[in-house]
């Protein structure tokens, strides 16, 4: 049943298989991600038309908020009250003062200078502003303002009416420009002002729409449509969306155009089906030229591997085959191959010879430190038989500190760790440069339980005896850790030495290293919020303060029992 998968032909079988295997899948993930894409694609475009219609709209409400907020000058102004409460038409006050008002509207509301102003006060008086802006007749805009001049329906509380009227030019031309007719009341007394009428071009609007694709139409308070883009209400199709703009009673309706969106992505599903076809016939003449070169390259390998089996590794393996550049750059490398195989083998054996060595000498290493601990303890015993107690004790006190540097092994230990390592570090000290010398420790009893980085202080200690103290027989050295607000800590390193630039010291250098390193070793396991301060004190000698910040990183710490 498989003898037909045996052989050279067999694996080119095989292979044929594995490409069309690989060929469906793909090709199914073609389409899959096309339809994908085309619904990701609708998706987007519908929602940047969504997001672009109702900027649009937003627009509208902004130019009509502005010819709103403008006639409410005409009631805000004390001064534009008291004209329209003036009988005499001719008052030179009063004359100038509906100019100054109107003519202020461009500048608050960004009107550009196009719009029409029409005041009648309440003995029938009435105010044309200057209408070359706009191309229309002063007599037109008198009309408006004697047409319903005293309509009940506008009150205090709805005292305007929104609409959109057409007239003929100076030009003869027929312009649309909306009106806003409003009356105007007095904010104090709630008694009838008069009236006023504003015009501003509906072109505004136009430009707005014109820039966006689609079926509009702003409908009135009563669902009348005002305005209209084409096509005709009958041949309106798809979804509508509704705007209110206020603060006018109007609606803007958007008609979703579906066929412009199916029309952009026509060309884009054309380009991935012609995608998909070119990507299968390339894998069609891709895997037939493939299946060809790989049987003439198992023939020759089949080849080679016979010479390979017949004759020794340094004989010419490519002799016999010349059919095939890559077979004889094969056959190079074969060689070089069981060269380098050959050559392995011996640098295994002299590593794993070495590592003997190593091992040996790792086991000799840890036997020496163990004897030195052994030895310390021997001449601590003999001290003690001999009444050297004195002796004995700093032999035991550098046997503790020679243990804690070789087996303790962790970076970190507790405050009371630290202060058993100072306390036998001192007792050398002191041996070494007099018992003269006194050494006071305090802490905290909520910070001798806390971690802190191993052997931080002795560098500060050791910078007191080695150059706080040169050529002295005393002196005074004060440590002490303290807690903080916050979880906080603060290290203290007090002495009544010579102080930062004092009397000149040996190993200066090594001063500054110990105090580097201290800082170094802050930074990198605190952090910047670490921080290593020195000081003079006023009455003589140094300061040195480590504060450690309250949030630290977990460290393993050694079980005690």
């Amino acid at each position: 049943m498989f003898k037909m998968f045996r052989g050279t032909t067999s694996i080119q079988r095989r292979l044929a298989v594995i490409l069309l295997g690989v060929s469906i899948p793909l090709i199914l993930a073609l389409y899959y991600v096309q339809n994908l894409s085309t619904a990701t694609i609708t998706r987007h475009v519908e929602e940047i038309n969504a997001m672009r219609i109702a900027e649009t709209a937003g627009g509208i409400r902004d130019i009509l908020n502005r010819i709103f907020m403008a006639t409410n000058m005409f009631i805000s102004d004390k001064q534009m009250i008291r004209a329209l409460d003036t009988e005499d038409p001719f008052d030179i006050e009063k004359l100038y003062t509906y100019y100054n008002v109107i003519d202020r509207l461009q500048y608050v509301f960004f009107l550009n200078e196009r719009y029409a102003v029409g005041i009648r006060d309440r003995y029938g008086n009435t105010y044309v502003s200057d209408l070359s802006r706009v191309e229309l007749s002063k007599p037109l805009v008198e009309s408006l303002l004697q047409s319903r001049p005293e309509d009940p329906t506008l009150t205090i509380m709805d005292s305007f009416r929104w609409s959109l009227v057409t007239f003929r030019t100076a030009k003869g031309e027929d312009k649309t420009f909306i009106l806003l007719r409003r009356m105007l009341f007095n904010p104090d007394t709630a008694g009838r002002l008069g009236m006023a009428v504003m015009l501003v071009p509906f072109a505004y609007i136009e430009e707005l729409l014109a820039r966006q694709e689609g079926v509009f139409e702003i409908a009135g308070g009563d669902g009348n449509p005002l305005f209209a883009t084409p096509p005709a209400p009958a041949e309106r199709t798809g979804e509508v969306t509704e705007y209110l703009l206020s603060p006018s009673d109007w609606t803007l309706r958007y008609w979703k155009q579906n066929e412009l969106v199916e029309k952009q992505l026509y060309w884009f599903r054309v380009s991935t089906y012609f995608a998909i076809g070119v990507v299968i016939v390339l894998l069609v003449v891709l895997g037939a030229f493939v299946l060809n070169e790989i049987r003439k390259v198992l023939l020759q390998i089949r080849a080679l591997s016979r010479q390979l089996v017949q004759q020794h590794p340094s004989a010419d393996l490519g002799a016999g085959i010349r059919t095939d550049q890559r077979i004889a750059e094969l056959s190079q490398t074969l060689q070089q191959l069981v060269h380098n195989l050959n050559t392995a083998r011996k640098n295994y054996e002299a590593a794993a010879h070495e590592k003997k060595k190593l091992e040996m000498q790792i086991l000799q290493q840890q036997i020496n430190p163990h004897f030195l601990l052994n030895t310390l303890n021997t001449f601590r015993w003999m001290a003690d038989a001999r009444n050297q107690r004195r002796l004995g004790s700093l032999l035991l006190a550098l046997s503790h500190l020679l243990r804690q540097q070789i087996y303790h092994d962790h970076s970190h230990w507790t405050v009371d760790e630290e202060i058993e390592y100072l306390t036998r570090y001192i007792e050398i000290q002191r041996a070494r440069y007099g018992e003269a010398f006194e050494v006071s420790i305090a802490a905290d009893p909520s910070c001798r339980g806390r971690m802190i980085l191993k052997m931080l202080v002795q560098p500060l200690v050791e910078n007191c005896f080695e150059h706080a103290f040169h050529g002295r027989s005393r002196g005074v050295v004060r440590i002490a850790f303290r807690a903080e607000e916050g979880g906080g800590m603060r290290i203290t390193v007090e002495d009544d030495g010579v102080g930062f630039g004092g009397a000149a010291a040996p190993r200066k250098d090594r001063q500054s290293i110990g105090l580097d390193n201290v800082q170094s070793r802050l930074r990198l396991h605190y952090g910047e919020e670490a921080r290593l301060e020195t000081e003079n004190m006023p009455g003589g000698g140094a300061r040195v303060t480590i504060v450690i910040p309250g949030s630290e990183p977990a460290h393993e710490h050694p079980d005690r029992g």
